[in-house]
């Protein structure tokens, strides 16, 4: 798969993971996973089988560049966990990260209750602000 050739499966299935938290006895780590999406902290580590990095072109280190092909870019990484030794496939830019998220995080707290749902959305909000988004 050629660099920027997005896979949405890879995409679609990391939150997916992520919706889950709301809908498991850890709600909590749901809200810390969108807190830590404002805040530019991706998500990876032990039970992630996709990883997540946050860039911004004006900041990238040598190796960042090196690590993205050769490119700068403002955005989000998707990378298999288990193939970090080959550049990654799947760039979002913020605002294609933002729409996908915004799709998952709404269907995730449906069902919860009010006071949930507005954490959740302020998280969406600080994001958008962040990365001045449509």
């Amino acid at each position: 798969m050629a660099l920027n050739e997005k896979n949405y499966e890879l995409v679609n299935e990391f939150m997916e993971q992520v919706c889950r938290l709301a809908s498991l006895n850890s709600p909590r780590l749901f809200i810390d996973a969108l807190k830590g999406f404002t805040l530019d902290k991706g998500i990876g580590g032990d039970g992630w089988w996709v990883t997540t990095e946050f860039f911004e072109a004006a900041t990238m280190t040598e190796s960042d560049i090196e690590y993205l092909g050769g490119r700068k870019f403002d955005g989000v990484v998707f990378d298999e966990a288990f193939n970090m030794s080959e550049p990654p496939t799947t760039l979002l830019s913020y605002q294609e990260f933002y729409d996908v998220l915004c799709e998952y995080v709404e269907k995730a707290i449906k069902d919860k209750d009010a006071s949930f749902q507005d954490e959740a959305r302020e998280y969406l909000h600080l994001f958008k602000g962040n990365h001045n988004l449509n």
